[in-house]
């Protein structure tokens, strides 16, 4: 419907999303297989947060998978704010060392079901929370 419980907005506007750190540049990679017959294979470049901001994002994680029943099958969890989808192993050529901590400074939350085209996306502004 495009639209989250009030108690939801709540919780998020009070879960410390509004100050992440991010400290490191990273990549993980999906190696070539056969998607639609074609074999496609990509790198995802990304930044990695800071312990603090770690533990911010896996509560939240922790309460919209037990609050919508979101089942996760990755064996564990790892928030990271994707940069870009590359060329299947060219990521490691743009991981350089991040000089200072970078801090986030959106005053928005984006609530997005990850490849549902028919989900309308959903934003929050902390503002006005």
């Amino acid at each position: 419907t495009g639209e989250l419980p009030q108690e939801v907005i709540d919780f998020l506007a009070t879960s410390g999303l509004e100050s992440l750190t991010f400290t490191t540049v990273g990549f993980f990679t999906n190696p070539p297989k056969e998607i639609e017959g074609k074999m496609r294979g990509w790198d995802v470049l990304y930044l990695d947060p800071s312990p603090e901001s770690h533990a911010k994002l896996e509560t939240v994680h922790n309460y919209l998978k037990e609050k919508f029943g979101i089942e996760h099958n990755h064996p564990t969890y790892n928030p990271h704010l994707t940069l870009a989808y590359l060329k299947y192993g060219t990521a490691q050529n743009y991981t350089k060392p991040i000089p200072e901590p970078i801090q986030s400074i959106e005053n928005k939350f984006i609530v997005k079901k990850f490849r549902d085209k028919s989900f309308a996306p959903i934003s929050i502004d902390w503002k006005q929370t």
